[in-house]
C-alpha cells in the first residue's frame, strides 16, 4: 500500500541489489544536513527509511540512514590538534567550544581563523593534510557533541562487532 517516490525507489532498489549480493553486505545512506533543512530531518529520514523498509523486507536492518553536517570542515574544529599539526600553527589553533555540527559555515569560519596565521585556506591541499591528522577519538571525545557522526560510527561498529572479518 502506498507509493514510494521514484527517486526513493531508485535508492531502495539499488540498496536491494547490493545487500542481496552477499551475506555481509550493508548499505549506508548519508545525506547532508544543511542548516535550512533541520526542521525537515524527521520527514526526510522517514522517507528514506520507508523506502528501505518496504523494498529490502527482511534485509531492512542491513541498511541505515544517517545525516552529517553539510561541510566536512566542521569536524576539523572538533580536533584542533589536527589543524595545528597539519598546518604547523604557532600558537596552537584554539579549541572550539560547543558542537561543531552546529557551525553554520565551517569553511568560512576556518578561512577567517586561518587568516590570523596569514594562511589562505585551500580546502584540497590543507584539507588533505588536516584529514591525515584527524583522530576520531578526539572528534568524538565529548559525548554531548557530534551526534550525527556518533550514530553513524556506532552503526558501523555494531556491524563490525557482528562480523569481525570486516
Amino acid at each position: 500500500g502506498g507509493t514510494i517516490p521514484k527517486h526513493d525507489q531508485e535508492i531502495g532498489f539499488a540498496a536491494r541489489r547490493f545487500v542481496t549480493s552477499g551475506e555481509d553486505c550493508y548499505v549506508l545512506l548519508i545525506d547532508d544536513l544543511e542548516h535550512d533543512r533541520r526542521q525537515q530531518i524527521n520527514e526526510v529520514f522517514d522517507r528514506y527509511r520507508s523506502a528501505f523498509d518496504r523494498i529490502l523486507g527482511e534485509r531492512r536492518e542491513d541498511a541505515s540512514v544517517h545525516f552529517l553536517v553539510n561541510m566536512l570542515e566542521a569536524y576539523y574544529f572538533a580536533d584542533d590538534e589536527a589543524i595545528t599539526a597539519a598546518l604547523e600553527l604557532t600558537p596552537s589553533f584554539d579549541e572550539y567550544i560547543g558542537d561543531v555540527e552546529e557551525i553554520r559555515n565551517p569553511k568560512s569560519r576556518l578561512r577567517q581563523r586561518l587568516h590570523a596565521y596569514n594562511i589562505t585556506f585551500d580546502e584540497i591541499e590543507h584539507g588533505d593534510r588536516i584529514m591525515d591528522h584527524l583522530q576520531l577519538d578526539r572528534i568524538l571525545g565529548n559525548p554531548k557533541t557530534c551526534g550525527s557522526l556518533r550514530t553513524l560510527i556506532a552503526w558501523c561498529v555494531e556491524k563490525m562487532e557482528r562480523h569481525p572479518h570486516f
